[in-house]
């Protein structure tokens, strides 16, 4: 089994079309955009439409949303959860 890691560019309310096993290692900036990295086996070929949100420190998050990572950028910070339940 080989795996290979991808980037994917995270917005307020995202989806990509993304292995099903795909798992996030890493959250950062890059280049003033909020940015994902996952490890995913070169050989998944099962492809589903994942849904991601960003939220601000002290908003409302749904429980079933799955964390990820945290970011800061010009003073605010940003929370990224999978959404799980949609």
């Amino acid at each position: 089994m080989r795996k290979v890691i991808h980037k994917y560019q995270m917005g307020l309310v995202t989806t990509h079309e993304m292995p099903k096993k795909a798992e996030c290692i890493c959250v950062q900036m890059q280049n003033d955009n909020i940015c994902a990295w996952f490890l995913q086996d070169v050989d998944d070929k099962e492809i589903v439409p994942r849904k991601f949100t960003i939220y601000g420190t002290g908003h409302d998050i749904p429980i079933h949303d799955k964390y990820m990572g945290t970011v800061q950028n010009d003073g605010f910070v940003w929370h990224v959860f999978e959404v799980t339940y949609f």
